[in-house]
């Protein structure tokens, strides 16, 4: 073939070729993003069981030492208790959704995902600022507060049995020959065991949450429904 042919030819093909990629569209394919929804929902359920449990458990832990810690930290456990129970509604509403072709659903649905994962980013903050030589010293402060008050030693002791420490920082007279740390070290390694362990847990959710998010508002309005 002579080379002008062969130049007319290869012209040809790639105006053809440029022509079929103009004309084609992103379509996303519905029913993988609403089996994506639905293990995404099931996934969910399950992470705010966990949470809820993760709560219950730190709730119980705060119990002995609740006088001597501020209140965001009294609360937190409350908060991921709240958050894991409206986590695992929606979760149920997301596996609903999957079977639902209302488009105004699915907006609300989306809205309310984004709420939910405001207020997971404020437990996060809370969780991860709770940290700190601050924290320590306020709550060393807020044990000698106690320990002045009428009937606090009883309670101390009891404090001191649970956690296995000594004194409030074990330089005390009674302490002497204890190889036990202080009870404001004892109770501040058992807040940073909790903010860390509802910090974490709450950015992993957060960002699965952001994918259960694009996944929904796009088959809200990428889809034909």
């Amino acid at each position: 073939m002579k080379p002008l042919t062969i130049q007319l030819l290869c012209s040809d093909f790639r105006y053809v070729m440029t022509k079929r990629f103009r004309r084609m569209k992103f379509e996303p394919n519905e029913n993988v993003l609403r089996v994506t929804l639905f293990v995404f929902s099931i996934c969910f359920g399950i992470l705010s069981v966990s949470l809820i449990a993760l709560g219950v458990v730190h709730m119980g832990e705060l119990r002995w030492p609740r006088p001597y810690i501020g209140l965001e930290l009294l609360e937190l456990p409350t908060l991921v208790i709240i958050l894991g129970s409206i986590s695992l509604v929606l979760a149920f509403v997301g596996c609903i959704c999957t079977k639902s072709y209302n488009r105004t659903l699915y907006f609300i649905f989306g809205l309310v995902l984004c709420v939910v994962l405001c207020l997971e980013l404020i437990i996060a903050i809370i969780a991860f600022r709770n940290n700190g030589e601050p924290r320590r010293s306020r709550t060393q402060l807020l044990m000698e507060e106690h320990l002045k008050l009428n009937g606090s030693e009883y309670y101390f002791s009891e404090v001191e049995e649970h956690l296995q420490c000594c004194g409030i920082t074990n330089l005390e007279e009674t302490c002497k020959g204890s190889k036990r740390m202080g009870c404001a070290d004892a109770v501040n390694r058992l807040l940073d065991d909790l903010s860390m362990t509802v910090g974490y847990s709450t950015a992993v959710f957060c960002c699965l949450q952001v994918i259960h998010i694009i996944c929904v508002f796009t088959i809200c309005f990428a889809t034909k429904m």
